[in-house]
C-alpha cells in the first residue's frame, strides 16, 4: 500500500516540476491508498502550494537548497508544513516520516541531511520573520504568490484590496452545488443529503444553491450525485446567466461550455421553444456530455469545434455566452498550483485568444442580440481590456443595474467580484448595435 506522505513527494514533482495539475497528478499516485491517507496526502499537498515561497524561504534559511534535487527540496516541503501547519501531528512524527521517505528516495547521507534541516525548523518555528526588501515582495512570500501578480492586484485593487484577495485565495473553500431543479427541488435535496450525514445548508440570495460546507467523500460519492440532482458550481457562476437575461424561443450559444456548469443552468431556466448549443474544443467535450448524460439534459446541442473559427452562419444567436479560457486567478483557492503554471507571458496570449473569441461572438450575434463575456480571473488584461475591444467592435455596454446587487457593478459599467466566500469573476453585457 503507498505511503500519504510519499503519494504527496511525487505529486508535488509533477506539479512544481511538470506544470500539471494537483487534482490530476493526485490520482495518478493515491490508487490504493486508504481515505484517512487519502486525506492526509490531499492536505499535505495543497497546504504546501498555498505557502510554498513561504515554506521555501525558511527552508532556505537553514540550508543551501542551490543543488538539491526536486525530490529532495518536496521532502523537505512537506516536512516543514506539518511541522508549521499540522497541530495534529507531533512534530518528532513530522520529521521521523520525512527522514524515511528520504531514505526509500535518496538514499541515508540526504536523510541525515533532511533530518538536521528539519530539527532546525522545528526550533525556530515559534520566531518566523519576513525580511524583504519591499512590501511586494514580503507579500510575495507570506502569501506564496509570484511578484508579478502581487504588483498586478495593488495596481488594479490598491495595497489593502490586493492583500484582501490574497488572503481570501489561500482560505479553504466551501464546495457548492447547484440544484437541478428539473429533477428534485432544493428542499427536498437538503433534506436527502442531510439525512444521508452531510452537512447541506440553503445558501442565501441563490436560490438553486446548496453548500456542502467541507465534505471528507469525493463529490462523485456523495448522495445524489449519480441520480443528476446536482451539479458543483459556486454560486458566483449564476451571475453571468443572470446577466445574460434567457428567455423562450431564442437561439443562445455558449462558446467554451464544458464542463457544462452554465450551459446547463441556462437549459433550466430558458423556457419553451429555446435551443441551446455548447460549443468548445474536442478535447474537452467528453466531460461536457457525460454531465449532460447524468444530469438529464436532453435540449442541449453538444458542437466540438474551435470558438475562433465556430461552424455556424453570421447572425445566427439572439444571445451568446463567451465564457473564456483565462488565467483563472479567481479560483487560485480550489486550484493553488496556478499561480506557479501561469506566468505574465501568458496573459497576452490569453487575452488574444479572448479577443479573436469575442470577434468570433459578434460575427454569430443577431442585430439587437445580447453577448455576456465572462471570465473567473482578476486581471485587467483578461476583463477590462478585453471588454472594452468588444464596445469598439461595434456593441453597447448595459451595465445590468436592475439584474444584480449595485455593489458588484463598476464605474465601467461592468461586473467584478473579489474573492471572498465566493470565488472571484468578471462578466459584462453587451448589446449588438
Amino acid at each position: 500500500m503507498p505511503d500519504a506522505r510519499e503519494v504527496a513527494v511525487k505529486t508535488l514533482g509533477k506539479i512544481l516540476c511538470k506544470g500539471e495539475f494537483s487534482d490530476q497528478a493526485f490520482e495518478r499516485y493515491a490508487r490504493g491508498l486508504s481515505s484517512p491517507d487519502r486525506a492526509l496526502a490531499w492536505e499535505i499537498i495543497i497546504g504546501v502550494l498555498k505557502h510554498l515561497y513561504l515554506i521555501d524561504y525558511i527552508i532556505k534559511k537553514r540550508a543551501n537548497t542551490a543543488h538539491l534535487s526536486p525530490t529532495i527540496m518536496n521532502i523537505l516541503r512537506i516536512g516543514t508544513y506539518q511541522i508549521l501547519y499540522l497541530e495534529k501531528i507531533p512534530d518528532y512524527a513530522s520529521i521521523s516520516t520525512s527522514v524515511e521517505i528520504t531514505k526509500k528516495l535518496a538514499g541515508q547521507k540526504m536523510a541525515g541531511f533532511v533530518n538536521a534541516v528539519l530539527r532546525g525548523i522545528c526550533g525556530e518555528k515559534e520566531n518566523i520573520s519576513i525580511c524583504a526588501r519591499n512590501k511586494v515582495e514580503i507579500l510575495s512570500i507570506k502569501h506564496s504568490f509570484p511578484v508579478w501578480i502581487v504588483r498586478s492586484f495593488i495596481k488594479n485593487f490598491g495595497e489593502k484590496r490586493a492583500e484582501e484577495i490574497l488572503r481570501y485565495s489561500n482560505l479553504r473553500p466551501e464546495i457548492f452545488i447547484r440544484v437541478n431543479l428539473a429533477k428534485i427541488s432544493r428542499e427536498k435535496l437538503l433534506g436527502l443529503l442531510n439525512n444521508n450525514g452531510i452537512s447541506a445548508k440553503a445558501v442565501e440570495g441563490f436560490p438553486a444553491y446548496i453548500s456542502l460546507g467541507y465534505p471528507k467523500q469525493k463529490i462523485n460519492e456523495i448522495v445524489g450525485y449519480k441520480e443528476g440532482y446536482f451539479t458543483v458550481q459556486d454560486p458566483s457562476f449564476s451571475i453571468p446567466i443572470q446577466i445574460l437575461e434567457v428567455r423562450e424561443n431564442e437561439r443562445i450559444l455558449e462558446i467554451g461550455a464544458s464542463p457544462g456548469g452554465k450551459s446547463t443552468h441556462i437549459a433550466e431556466i430558458a423556457g419553451k421553444g429555446s435551443i441551446i448549443v455548447g460549443l468548445d474544443l474536442p478535447s474537452r467535450i467528453k466531460q461536457f456530455v457525460e454531465n449532460l448524460k447524468r444530469l438529464g439534459h436532453k435540449t442541449i446541442f453538444v458542437v466540438a469545434g474551435d470558438g475562433t473559427k465556430p461552424p455556424f452562419k453570421d447572425r445566427t444567436f439572439d444571445r451568446i455566452l463567451v465564457d473564456a479560457p483565462c488565467s483563472s486567478f479567481g479560483i487560485v483557492r480550489r486550484h493553488p498550483e496556478i499561480r506557479y503554471i501561469k506566468t505574465e507571458n501568458d496573459l497576452k496570449k490569453l487575452s488574444g485568444l479572448q479577443k479573436n473569441l469575442v470577434r468570433s461572438a459578434y460575427r454569430l450575434l443577431k442585430k439587437g442580440g445580447i453577448l455576456v463575456y465572462t471570465t473567473c480571473t482578476l486581471t485587467r488584461e483578461e476583463n477590462e481590456d478585453v471588454a472594452h475591444y468588444i464596445a469598439r467592435l461595434g456593441m453597447k455596454i448595459e451595465p445590468p443595474h436592475k439584474l444584480i446587487p449595485p455593489e458588484l457593478i463598476t464605474d465601467e459599467g461592468f461586473v467584478l467580484a473579489l474573492p471572498s466566500r465566493f470565488d472571484g469573476f468578471f462578466c459584462a453585457r453587451f448589446v449588438k448595435l
